[in-house]
């Protein structure tokens, strides 16, 4: 192999030599046509493909290179390959798409001969992209996050392979997978003194419940037992409306309020996991007596007037300031809700004394870059749900709070990979709620599953 094409691909000083050693024997003509490569969150994955195209391409051995990856790192990937390649990067959506059509005689297809593609792969999964996309030769294609290939994704990917178009391909994913694919070789990485991550210490914050908010659980928890025994449809409902009280009191009254109309139409309000497809669903036709009861729980929800677990977030932020425990306040605060999320920020903006940041799945690359640009610099509390998360390194932080903790613990492998990453060099505390009452059994439930108790 030529070592000058070897050396060139990044700065030797930002790349482990187990990331060197993996691209150097991806690019040995005898090496596998398929790689899958299982490592731990904050290992460098996302850098080192980069890494790898730009390799390919300095020894003439890639023009063409696609990147599916979830919509969450879409910002990630721009950003970084825009410093790292040295051929055109395109982030691929419909209007960039009509774009590259208009610009090719009809009937053509409008893929450069020479540009690294980037599309979520929720775009590329669509009928039409993904027929075109299957009609030119990709010298690589990366999918990352591929623990996420399933129904319409993995149909992508095999029809990606089906047309005999991908000549190489790689697959990064934190949680191992079982994939069907013929001649793919499978690497895994686990934490060693050349994979070293920093130690994490797991804390709990205790609150406790109100006579209040204990008694609107109560009628929760039986109505929704009864509730999940009626049909599929109920039974999701009942499930996203147990996740939601684990979350806050915010999550469970916007979820009555839009559950207390005679109809639904599917799931349209769930929680921001982009680990599933999004639910069909059909409709369900509450009867009176059902849309009595939703009602009945919002006038439970109004009679509770201090959130026990939000003024307890207050204190334990208040306290980390206040008692000099930290220099500057880094904090980083999971949810799996937008409404919890922008129900804490304000909870937290109303104190005031530092500055709080908030992303969900819904803010636009801008936002992004700004809030992310703004805490690196300044500090303060940032509010992330699980779907805005993707692709951040926020390796500065000292403390991370679940507000609301996922069933999976790859979502909970997420959250820590964002802020325990290879080269940290401060301690990182993680904390997560826990209701002295145990009035919750969800809550409670995961608690243990996370090692917190």
């Amino acid at each position: 192999m030529n070592k000058k094409a070897t050396e060139s691909f990044a700065d030797p000083r930002e790349v482990l030599d187990l990331q060197k050693k993996f691209i150097d024997q991806f690019i040995q003509e005898d090496s596998a046509w398929g790689q899958l490569l299982i490592s731990p969150v904050g290992t460098g994955k996302t850098y080192l493909s980069i890494s790898l195209a730009n390799e390919l391409i300095g020894i003439n051995r890639a023009q063409r290179i696609l990147f599916l990856v979830p919509s969450g790192l879409l910002s990630h990937y721009e950003f970084t390959l825009e410093k790292r390649l040295s051929i055109p990067t395109i982030i691929l959506d419909r209007k960039k798409y009509r774009l590259l059509v208009d610009s090719v005689p009809v009937g053509t297809e409008p893929w450069p001969k020479t540009a690294t593609i980037v599309s979520s792969i929720d775009f590329a999964k669509s009928s039409d992209i993904s027929d075109s996309l299957s009609t030119v030769d990709w010298d690589i294609v990366v999918v990352d996050e591929a623990h996420l290939l399933k129904g319409m994704r993995l149909e992508l990917l095999n029809k990606l392979i089906g047309s005999s178009c991908v000549r190489r391909l790689l697959l990064l994913s934190a949680t191992p997978i079982d994939l069907e694919i013929d001649d793919l070789n499978t690497i895994v990485w686990r934490p060693s003194d050349s994979l070293k991550l920093y130690p994490i210490e797991r804390n709990i914050i205790e609150y406790e419940r109100t006579v209040e908010e204990t008694r609107l659980l109560k009628d929760l928890d039986k109505f929704l037992g009864d509730l999940s025994s009626d049909n599929r449809l109920a039974k999701m409902i009942a499930n996203v409306c147990e996740k939601r009280v684990a979350s806050s009191i915010n999550a469970v009254e916007s979820f009555l309020y839009t559950l207390r109309k005679p109809k639904i139409q599917s799931m349209e309000y769930t929680f921001e996991d982009e680990s599933e497809e999004p639910p069909i669903g059909n409709s369900i036709e509450w009867s009176d007596e059902v849309v009595g009861k939703w009602e009945s729980l919002l006038d439970g929800v109004d009679q509770i007037s201090i959130d026990s677990k939000l003024e307890r977030l207050q204190f334990f932020v208040s306290n980390l300031v206040l008692e000099n425990t930290v220099d500057i306040l880094s904090l980083c605060l999971f949810t799996q809700f937008r409404d919890t999320a922008s129900y804490i920020e304000v909870g937290l903006r109303e104190l005031g004394g530092w500055p709080v940041w908030a992303l969900d799945g819904s803010s636009s690359s801008q936002q992004r870059a700004a809030s992310v640009s703004a805490f690196l610099k300044k500090g303060g509390v940032f509010i992330l749900t699980d779907a805005a998360a993707q692709g951040l390194d926020f390796s500065n932080v000292t403390h991370l709070v679940h507000y609301d903790l996922p069933e999976k613990i790859s979502v909970l492998e997420q959250r820590i990979g964002r802020v325990s990453r290879i080269g940290r060099t401060v301690s990182l505390k993680t904390y997560a709620f826990h209701d002295v009452l145990d009035s919750w059994a969800l809550e409670s439930d995961l608690l243990q599953k996370h090692g917190f108790i």
